[in-house]
């Protein structure tokens, strides 16, 4: 809530359905209205990180925000959600992939809204989420970031065109995009107990990805690299076009803003996720310094919106002069750019 600055009803509204969503706000709607509570319950001041707002506006806000929660309770799953690639080998160790979508790694990133992680002691860049009709499924890109092919994997019998379309819906595929490579199995043929842990979501030792700011290795930052081509475009560094659509970088819907760095070489850094206290700025930045940091919106790698909101990162009105000039030396058109900065110094 650093860069809200009206926090009326609308405000509540919005925020408590990212929580639902686990947008941006991952450890789940219970513990946040536990934490809610916790705080407008206690005697002392609720501010207890830098805010423009006081205690007489937090409350209220705090108050009507926990009013939202219970209001959908119980809470659907989300969509989908992000698992331990600690499980992969658990999973998928000896399977054989359902499909194959026919894009490239950075492109389904930006279809789905995830990023792709690593797996202990192999090369492919891989992803594990649990769809929403409570089946697991990975990704697995090729180790080469340009190469395109991403394998689908699915644990025990499911019902194959049924997982497909759920992806391909998430995805916005088209037939062509996706490639069938194991023979689907029949419904009925799925075993009834199985079927139903499949639905319940019910598999052994698999949790969300734990809290705790990740510090990314260097061969997964180099795929978040963004450059500038000769147009002015943003490009993802396999030379795909840049596009914020899917980013959930903000717990405001429909936003389509993505996290940025520029580091203090002018190197280019966008995460489509903000996960609170697992993805920030500084896991970007590895923790590093910075020239500038904030949000960004790109569609069609033309660049629409460009903030200067970061915690980790606070903006001063000299990291905002330098990514703007920085921009236009590449020739980024920002004659019709929405600037979002909240620097006072």
């Amino acid at each position: 809530m650093q860069y809200e600055f009206m926090l009326d009803g609308r405000a509540a509204t919005d925020m408590a359905r990212a929580i639902v969503a686990r947008r941006c706000l991952t450890d789940g709607a219970q513990s946040y209205l536990e934490a809610i509570d916790a705080a407008i319950t206690q005697n002392g001041s609720v501010c207890v990180a830098p805010t423009p707002h006081t205690d007489n506006t937090l409350r209220p806000f705090l108050h009507a925000l926990a009013g939202e929660l219970r209001n959908p309770f119980p809470w659907g799953p989300p969509f989908t959600q992000e698992l331990k690639l600690d499980n992969w080998g658990q999973l998928f160790n000896v399977g054989q992939p359902i499909a194959r979508i026919e894009m490239r790694l950075l492109e389904v990133s930006q279809r789905l809204g995830f990023e792709f992680g690593e797996i202990p002691g192999r090369p492919e860049p891989a992803l594990l989420i649990r769809l929403r009709s409570g089946t697991v499924v990975g990704l697995m890109a090729r180790p080469r970031i340009g190469d395109p092919g991403v394998e689908i994997f699915a644990n025990g019998a499911v019902d194959v065109p049924r997982v497909l379309s759920e992806i391909s819906g998430i995805m916005a595929l088209h037939p062509n995009q996706i490639a069938v490579l194991q023979q689907p199995v029949a419904r009925n043929q799925i075993p009834s107990e199985e079927r139903k842990a499949q639905q319940r979501g019910l598999l052994p030792d698999l949790e969300p990805l734990a809290s705790g700011v990740e510090r990314w290795s260097p061969e997964r930052l180099a795929r978040h690299r963004v450059v500038i081509d000769e147009d002015g475009r943003f490009r993802t560094i396999d030379g795909g076009v840049l596009d914020t659509r899917m980013a959930s970088a903000s717990w405001r819907p429909n936003t389509e803003l993505a996290l940025f760095v520029m580091d203090p070489h002018g190197n280019l850094y966008v995460s489509l996720r903000r996960v609170v206290s697992r993805i920030h700025h500084s896991t970007l930045a590895g923790g590093g310094p910075v020239a500038a940091a904030g949000e960004l919106r790109v569609r069609d790698g033309q660049l629409l919106t460009l903030t200067d909101h970061s915690g980790h990162y606070p903006p001063t009105r000299s990291d905002n002069q330098i990514i703007v000039a920085e921009l236009q030396q590449r020739g980024v058109n920002i004659a019709n750019v929405l600037f979002d900065f909240a620097a006072k110094e």
